[in-house]
């Protein structure tokens, strides 16, 4: 069973988006099973009142969300994981 304490960090991955600083989610944009196109929103991150937004990394299904909005993660914590899809049928 995987721990989600705030202290959990994670190694790059690119099927994965790890907080790169301590952060606030301010809003999460997907759901676990959605279907997403190469570099669309997925959540954004509040830090020092800056707003950044990150992406999808390819034609892919959101397997996991590992963080809810309003909560504070640690540099590396991992926050969303990605299926890749093939574009063929």
């Amino acid at each position: 069973m995987r721990s989600m304490s705030s202290s959990r960090t994670h190694d790059f991955d690119i099927n994965e988006i790890c907080a790169p600083f301590h952060s606030i989610v301010s809003e999460i944009l997907v759901n676990p099973g959605d279907i997403l196109e190469a570099d669309q929103p997925v959540l954004r991150l509040e830090s020092m009142k800056v707003i950044s937004t990150y992406f999808s990394p390819s034609y892919c299904r959101v397997a996991e969300v590992f963080a809810v909005e309003g909560q504070a993660v640690v540099a590396g914590f991992l926050l969303v994981r990605f299926v890749p899809l093939s574009m063929t049928s």
